[in-house]
């Protein structure tokens, strides 16, 4: 990749971060049961979102959350780096 300058660097990178943050969600969703997934649409349709009760019920409804989390990162990494 050619030398990048600085706002096009940084705009880059917070582009790639928000694609693993949404790529991590999916597979947070992916990893609850039909009826959590469900909940979980009524608790995000809350206004405002209360991110500790959303923190909370991921906590609860995704069964290994770390592994799901890791996983999703090394599918990223391999998809948008090739290694």
């Amino acid at each position: 990749m050619p030398e990048l300058d600085e706002p096009t660097y940084k705009q880059l990178v917070d582009d790639l971060r928000e694609r693993l943050v949404d790529f991590i969600n999916r597979r947070i969703i992916g990893a609850m049961d039909s009826s959590s997934v469900e909940l979980f649409i009524q608790l995000l349709d809350q206004q405002p979102v209360d991110e500790m009760k959303v923190q909370s019920f991921i906590n609860i409804h995704v069964p290994d959350k770390e592994r799901v989390t890791m996983d999703a990162m090394l599918e990223f990494r391999t998809l948008y780096l090739g290694k």
